[in-house]
């Protein structure tokens, strides 16, 4: 799925609030297959690598860890037109640190501001009072709405700088999607922890030999928050709805080898290769084999969702959702939060003790970090600056969460567009990227990446380092190519702390090679709808984390032409890559199988598509009272799952109690 440079930092409301502007499937009978090899959902599928637990639970009294305020901010460059921050005006994280620097109190507390506006000059001290007032006004409402009816005690706080871009599941493909639809709908199959398939609408399933049938029983406890149970006939009808190009599904690729489904026009289309069976089981056949197919049927894509309630909301659904997951939604409120209190319905594998979830938009990680520290946040990014100190500091060791990941950091080049259209361009960009200057940028926090696939992907050799730092080599490149004077472009990427600073970094590397780059930031949802759909955009930063851990789903969906369009947002397209894409998908033949991924690879680093730059490692912190956290190898982290220490389930009060529609 797409997934941004980090947990998002921006614009934040108290910069907003003081004029503060920063720069910058209807389905056949037939009598059923001969199945076997049956799994229970007690009885995981087990071929995927642990990557580890990275969150046990504690129940030891814990010290309150000693966390660091922030240090005076960096120096930032100048972005464009779009995003250029006007002489004399505060940026955010000026805001953010003008306010840190004083011992600041806030419910309850003394305030003393002696500090206040040293990382600032004379000139702007006035603003940074005024702006200080803002921000305790901030802290103030954000205490006062943690109090206030619908948000109790018993609610996981969480923050975020941009909106979620949709909480449909068959439309929604980036993390920050997937993590909220995680809280409304289930699958038929679903992961742990460390990253085994197991059954989550499914009681019990089962594949025959060949793996071209795969049958699913549902339990008899799963129901819609509507009050009523999920049937086979939903979870066809929802990936009938996948398949219906109507729909415009980021997922259909990955069910087209379902017997008859690329004919399905529309959704509750009659699919052939799907058929009930008694007692509540979907048979699912399909047209070649597909040991992957398991992980497939676990992607939110596949989520169960009542018919009825999405042909009478329409284009509204991803905005009213309704599933059989442990939470609903049970108000939005664009710009400001949403919030998710508990299904009375849910009878799903999960025990949930959370009372609800309530998720803050707007908010940037300086900010964050700030309500963090008053109590006001349940779970932060540690800020960029402050990592060095933060990682160090003992006290924090019982808050910190840490892990790797199966997730890619790249620059996307659009190898339809101008100078981008060259390899030997595309190439150059490669050779003129400081890699180590810039994992020492981000603290560490990461590998230089060696080609598309990360180093933590189960079964798969790591390659060779490429694309070493040279930049007569890159200039040579551009001189050969025609752009010996180099050549404008513009690079488009999130507006937060982190990609902004990976985008500076890169901006100074290709200057060095006469390649001149502004810096388009946005907000993340209108950011990936022009990487998605604008075929203007040149180049843009932007990352990648595993569906599921297998190299097909780097390579097929990313880079296979029959995905531009849909996924392969560089328009890239190469025949003999589309070949062995092809033969790899029908290989059941591990080893032969990596051997045509390993050669694909090969040819994606020759023709650089991308600029690889690094896979990231997952840092978080979360508040004394939050257990049972934990970061997942390529899923984002499960809040459905987290308990609060201390708190006292008080009943739902957020919203319509009554789950209805």
């Amino acid at each position: 799925m797409d997934h941004d440079c980090a947990c998002g930092t921006g614009r934040s409301p108290i910069a907003r609030a003081a004029r503060v502007h920063r720069g910058s499937t209807s389905i056949r009978q037939q009598p059923g297959a001969h199945l076997h090899t049956t799994y229970s959902s007690r009885d995981p599928l087990d071929y995927t690598r642990s990557l580890g637990d990275h969150g046990k639970p504690r129940t030891a009294h814990r010290r309150r860890a000693q966390l660091h305020w922030p240090r005076c901010p960096a120096a930032r460059t100048e972005l464009g037109e779009d995003a250029q921050r006007k002489s004399g005006v505060l940026s955010d994280r000026t805001v953010a640190d003008g306010v840190s620097r004083g011992r600041i109190g806030v419910l309850g507390s003394s305030v003393s501001a002696s500090r206040l506006g040293t990382c600032t000059t004379p000139a702007r001290g006035i603003a940074v009072i005024a702006v200080w007032l803002i921000v305790l006004l901030s802290f103030a409402g954000c205490h006062t709405n943690s109090e206030s009816p619908g948000v109790g005690e018993g609610y996981l706080r969480v923050a975020d700088k941009d909106d979620v871009p949709t909480l449909d599941p068959a439309r929604g493909y980036d993390t920050a999607s997937w993590q909220y639809e995680d809280l409304i709908f289930e699958t038929l199959l679903d992961y742990t922890d460390d990253g085994r398939l197991v059954g989550e609408l499914a009681s019990e399933w089962w594949a025959n030999e060949e793996r071209t049938a795969f049958g699913f029983r549902l339990r008899d406890t799963a129901s819609f928050s509507i009050g009523r149970r999920v049937e086979p006939a939903d979870v066809a009808y929802a990936l009938s709805r996948v398949l219906a190009p109507r729909t415009g599904s980021p997922g259909r690729d990955f069910f087209l080898t379902i017997q008859g489904a690329g004919k399905c026009e529309q959704p509750g289309c009659a699919i052939p290769g799907m058929e009930i069976q008694p007692p509540r089981t979907l048979v699912i056949h399909l047209d070649e084999p597909d040991p992957l197919f398991p992980h497939k049927i676990a992607l939110p894509f596949a989520a169960a969702v009542p018919p009825e309630i999405v042909s009478q909301r329409g284009e509204d659904f991803g905005l009213q959702p309704v599933g059989s997951g442990p939470f609903v939604l049970a108000e939005r409120v664009p710009g400001q939060r949403l919030l998710f209190q508990r299904n009375k319905y849910y009878g799903g594998p999960l025990s949930v003790q959370l009372e609800g979830i309530v998720r803050f938009v707007g908010v940037s990680d300086d900010l964050a970090w700030m309500r963090y520290r008053f109590g006001l946040l349940d779970l932060a990014a540690i800020p960029l600056a402050e990592f060095p100190v933060v990682i160090r500091d003992a006290s924090i060791a019982p808050l910190l969460r840490s892990g790797d990941t199966l997730r890619t950091q790249y620059v996307g080049l659009n190898c339809r567009r101008g100078p981008l259209a060259d390899r030997r361009v595309r190439q150059a960009l490669n050779y003129a990227v400081d890699r180590e200057k810039l994992l020492r940028l981000l603290n560490g926090r990461g590998v230089a990446a060696r080609g598309v696939i990360p180093p933590t992907m189960p079964n798969y050799p790591e390659r060779e380092p490429i694309y070493p730092l040279d930049r007569t080599k890159a200039r040579a490149l551009l001189t050969e190519a025609g752009y010996g004077a180099g050549f404008e472009a513009t690079l488009w990427l999130r507006n937060d702390d982190t990609a902004m600073r990976v985008a500076q970094s890169l901006q100074q590397d290709w200057a060095t090679i006469g390649v001149r780059v502004r810096l388009k930031p946005l907000a993340w949802g209108p950011f990936l709808d022009a990487v998605r759909h604008n075929p203007s955009v040149d180049l843009f930063l932007l990352g990648w984390e595993a569906d599921f851990p297998d190299p097909s789903n780097f390579l097929e969906v990313l880079f296979h032409s029959r995905q531009i369009g849909v996924n392969n947002h560089t328009n890239y397209a190469n025949p003999v890559v589309d070949t062995l894409l092809d033969r790899a998908a029908r290989t059941l033949d591990e080893q032969t199988r990596i051997a045509l991924y390993r050669e694909v690879e090969t040819l994606l680093v020759e023709d650089a598509p991308w600029v690889f730059l690094y896979h990231p490692r997952s840092f978080l912190v979360v508040s004394e009272r939050v257990d049972n956290f934990r970061l997942h190898p390529w899923r984002p982290p499960r809040l459905a799952q987290v308990r609060l220490m201390g708190a006292q389930s008080r009943g739902s009060r957020v919203g319509r109690g009554d789950n209805s529609p």
